[in-house]
């Protein structure tokens, strides 16, 4: 039983030096998240948003910081000071938290849980922008991002996912009757998976790659041929479903029971 006892602490202890937090409270209003290169944002039942900062390839964060600067705080030349303890600026104005983060240099991966009321909005203009992926968000989201893949699950509200160089490739649990989607990739692959239930208006456009689905489609049928676009509905028709892939192909696929 000690023995047992041990191991649970040990574990606990792991777990508390292998992790930094940053809690706000917020349940309604936006989140803009600016910069940031890795990141899960996840929806939870919660009245806080909490940010979470693992060390890299599971380090101790304590291990990766410079021991010359201990008790100081990072700022950067726009003026932004790390207030988080987490790498962050966290800047709160009205119903509106901006996340920011110091230096582009920083590869820690963040966790961001985002109480369901709240809207989010994410946007990475730099290279340094790495994989965001995306977990039972039921709130508005929209993600504006040059070179990030973007991973997604199970999510319902009002969405537009936008990147440049980056991959999406996302699955959806169910798909909401009311609201829109809008997903954009310039340069990479969309790679979607919805249940053949969803009733939805389909635009599909790829200038420069090819358009796949295993869904029985009702193609508008004036279109050509060899047109790059695609219009139809499935089930009838219902929410605006918008997909594009400028110069890569797009995946549109019916999701396994």
């Amino acid at each position: 039983m000690k023995k047992l006892l041990s191991i649970i602490a040990i574990i606990l202890f792991s777990l508390s030096v292998n992790a930094q937090e940053y809690k706000v409270l917020m349940s309604s209003g936006k989140l803009h998240i600016r910069g940031v290169n890795e990141v899960d944002i996840v929806g939870y039942n919660g009245n806080e948003v909490i940010i979470s900062k693992l060390g890299e390839n599971g380090k101790d964060c304590d291990d990766e910081d410079d021991d010359r600067a201990k008790g100081l705080r990072e700022i950067n030349a726009a003026g932004a000071t790390d207030n988080t303890g987490v790498g962050l600026s966290a800047t709160q104005k009205g119903n509106e938290l901006l996340l920011e983060q110091i230096s582009n240099n920083n590869d820690s991966r963040f966790t961001i849980k985002v109480p369901k009321g709240v809207i989010i909005f994410y946007e990475h203009s730099t290279h340094n922008g790495d994989l965001i992926r995306l977990k039972n968000i039921a709130s508005e989201i929209e993600i504006d991002a040059n070179y990030n893949d973007i991973e997604f699950e199970n999510l319902t509200g009002p969405i537009a996912l936008n990147t440049v160089y980056g991959d999406i490739e996302g699955s959806f649990n169910k798909v909401s009757s009311t609201n829109d989607i809008a997903i954009y990739s310039v340069y990479g692959y969309v790679d979607v998976t919805i249940p053949g239930s969803t009733k939805a208006d389909f635009r599909l456009s790829s200038s420069y790659g090819q358009m796949f689905t295993d869904l029985n489609l009702d193609v508008l049928g004036s279109q050509k041929k060899d047109s790059k676009k695609i219009t139809g509905s499935l089930n009838g028709g219902g929410i605006d479903f918008s997909i594009k892939a400028s110069y890569d192909n797009i995946y549109l696929r019916k999701k396994k029971s």
